[in-house]
């Protein structure tokens, strides 16, 4: 978890300066960031070709291949793995709306749980783990979409929560409606890294109404993320 935690945070912001056109400042980062990022953590290979991928390399084309190519071997036995922990645990998918969650589904599920499915609930693949895969598909490059590249969408958005309108949205669905994002009532944690399955509590609905209506009105970056890259999304799209 604290390597993925790291991860995180060269990863947001690797991919800030992406969404943002700050591709000079990008370049520069990415060119010369370092396969050992600390004494303790180094790169995955997959993480490597997707940095490569925003550089101004000349094999651009080569390193989607590659980050793809391992996303796909990866998911495809992430997401069956989490079937079958599904099943022994109890998380329900695609059940409970966003505005409906709160916390003490993940917390009355691991109340009647064994010591094994304890253990095997640790090998859950999260959905923090799955947001930052979702930002590293869409800053791949754009003008470049293989087969690899469709066959990991294809697998990623099959597996994505209805209700995650950010990543649905990271993934190219075009069925997200104005609507859905306009309903959408901010939480106290950030709700997109996080699967409304019980698997992880995220903090939702822990305040009590009164602190809502005082701090969420300035607390909701989970809803001007999601309409950030709503607009921008239309943006490209009407171009």
């Amino acid at each position: 978890m604290v390597k993925m935690m790291y991860l995180d945070q060269v990863l947001m912001s690797l991919a800030s300066l992406k969404v943002n056109g700050d591709l000079e400042e990008l370049n520069e980062i990415a060119t010369y960031l370092p396969y050992r990022l600390s004494r303790k953590f180094k790169m995955t290979p997959d993480f490597w070709a997707w940095i490569k991928t925003l550089t101004n390399t000349k094999r651009f084309k080569l390193y989607t291949n590659i980050c793809c190519g391992i996303q796909i071997v990866e998911k495809f036995f992430a997401f069956n793995l989490n079937k079958l922990i599904a099943k022994v645990c109890g998380y329900k998918r695609n059940k409970i709306k966003n505005n409906d969650y709160t916390s003490r589904v993940h917390y009355e599920l691991k109340e009647n749980w064994n010591w094994f499915q304890k253990q095997l609930s640790k090998a859950y693949y999260s959905g923090f783990a799955f947001h930052l895969a979702c930002w590293q598909y869409y800053t791949l490059p754009e003008t470049y979409n293989p087969f690899l590249k469709r066959v990991l969408r294809k697998i990623m958005i099959n597996y994505c929560e209805k209700e995650n309108y950010l990543c649905r949205l990271l993934l190219g669905d075009k069925t997200v409606t104005w609507l859905e994002i306009n309903s959408y009532e901010p939480r106290e944690g950030f709700r997109w890294e996080a699967y409304l399955d019980g698997s992880w509590s995220n903090y939702f609905n822990e305040k009590s109404e009164e602190w809502k209506k005082k701090n969420l009105k300035w607390n909701q970056m989970d809803k001007d993320c999601l309409l950030t890259m709503w607009l921008k999304i239309k943006k490209i799209d009407s171009i």
